[in-house]
């Protein structure tokens, strides 16, 4: 576990991260300011929150009432979903891989305040979303689907120089897609379900994490990791800070000593 701990708390990385991450809009552009970042994520993981629970099953409940007049987001991706039966055939992982295959994941999250509202909603109308949540081996799939957008984004190799919507290649909306997933994956740790599934297993999922880290880092490789803010800092750090919530679970001395150096940073 020692070795797993320093991979996941690599001072020197998370202080290379800050010029880049700041680069890209994320208003990280110090030490302290990252530690800040880290803290307050950690404290939305820790907080046992009996308002959001209650509210998000008023808030489902209008959904379903909404669903049952026929009415569904715009987005392509539940356009395109399947039935619930060829859901739950699939194994985990493969069921993993099928819902993040489009950005409607990252789209919902952004919607809302809160993301959990919006993962909420993708369950409600995305019947794949919906069997995911379900399966006790959701954390699991939660880590599988890193490495495997990280592996996707590396067999596309697309400069992205351009964003207007109406004009990008299939190649670059399939990155977009990827790397929006990516970012905006840390946020499942602040979805009630997901918290209560993994309880137990914070240390099997920090090595999963550590692994998915390692292999994002990987792919991006280092020119790309160096010349690409959002991809190579932006991500790899909205994967650092749901390791640092599990890392304060497991070994909360460790997590205090790297706080503390980042704070003096």
């Amino acid at each position: 576990m020692k070795a797993i701990l320093i991979l996941c708390v690599n001072f020197s990385v998370m202080v290379s991260m800050i010029p880049a991450i700041s680069v890209a809009g994320d208003s990280i552009k110090s030490g302290s300011a990252m530690a800040k970042s880290i803290s307050d994520y950690v404290a939305e993981f820790e907080k046992d929150d009996s308002k959001l629970v209650q509210s998000l099953e008023k808030f489902k409940k209008k959904l379903l009432k909404s669903k049952e007049s026929g009415w569904k987001p715009p987005w392509q991706g539940y356009k395109d979903a399947k039935d619930r039966s060829y859901y739950e055939k699939l194994n985990t992982e493969d069921l993993a891989k099928e819902c993040f295959s489009t950005s409607l994941w990252a789209r919902e999250i952004i919607i809302y305040n809160r993301p959990a509202y919006g993962i909420a909603r993708a369950g409600i109308f995305h019947d794949g979303f919906a069997v995911l949540y379900e399966r006790p081996d959701f954390w699991e799939a939660i880590a599988s689907v890193y490495i495997h957008l990280a592996q996707k984004l590396a067999e596309i190799k697309v400069e992205q120089k351009q964003t207007n919507p109406q004009t990008l290649s299939a190649e670059q909306r399939t990155q977009m897609d990827i790397l929006f997933n990516l970012k905006t994956l840390q946020y499942v740790y602040t979805y009630p379900l997901f918290i209560q599934k993994l309880k137990g297993k914070e240390e099997q999922l920090l090595r999963a994490n550590v692994d998915a880290l390692k292999a994002v880092l990987s792919y991006a490789g280092e020119s790309e990791y160096r010349d690409k803010p959002f991809w190579g800092a932006t991500v790899a750090y909205g994967l650092s800070r749901p390791m640092f919530a599990l890392l304060k679970k497991t070994n909360p001395d460790s997590y205090s000593e790297i706080i503390s150096r980042l704070e003096n940073t």
